[in-house]
């Protein structure tokens, strides 16, 4: 947890999602619910069901109401400070999400 070898819950979680099953669905909290997460596992062809803190379901939205029964096709980008914690994503680095 801490000193030089230290790794985030997410970063964890990226390291595991390779020993899944092909085509499993992660399930999360808010501590998931971060791009960088979401991304490898797509990428992996998994799919993900996550609850976004409110902040982050609006960015993710650009906008659009957060109201129950809502179902809008979003493409989540990693925002500026993600791209500086993971520098290796992809120029396009997009999760297509409903």
């Amino acid at each position: 947890m801490y000193g030089p070898k230290a790794v985030s819950e997410q970063a964890l979680t990226e390291q595991i999602l390779d020993r899944l099953p092909p085509h499993s669905v992660l399930m999360g909290d808010i501590n998931f619910g971060v791009f960088s997460v979401v991304f490898a596992a797509t990428r992996r062809g998994h799919d993900v069901l996550l609850r976004l803190q409110p902040n982050r379901a609006g960015a993710v939205g650009r906008g659009l109401s957060l109201q129950s029964g809502l179902d809008q096709q979003v493409c989540w980008c990693p925002s500026a400070y993600e791209r500086k914690q993971h520098p290796d994503l992809p120029a396009d680095a997009c999760v297509r999400a409903v």
